[in-house]
């Protein structure tokens, strides 16, 4: 089983440069995988809730560095395109 990234960029309200990422994981079908284990470039690694999602203050990039690991599935190493909503994984 292979795992794949739905990543968003969501402004936070006041702040300039800062922003909210969202990182939802999920399987081939699109079935989303509670407790895959997040890292992006050299943050600390995070645990997704049941929807797979994990969240992040940070600072606005395009693109991020990000690692995804959980046991039945193979890992994921790459870069993720941030899209601007819902509706534009990547």
């Amino acid at each position: 089983m292979t795992l794949t990234l739905t990543c968003l960029n969501v402004g936070a309200a006041g702040l300039s440069e800062e922003q909210t990422q969202v990182i939802r994981v999920v399987d081939a079908q699109q079935e989303a995988v509670p407790s895959a284990v997040v890292q992006v470039s050299s943050n600390n690694p995070r645990v997704a809730d049941s929807a797979g999602v994990v969240r992040q203050i940070s600072t606005a990039k395009d693109t991020l560095e990000v690692r995804v690991r959980r046991i039945g599935y193979l890992p994921f190493v790459g870069v993720a395109v941030m899209g601007e909503s819902d509706s534009s994984p990547r």
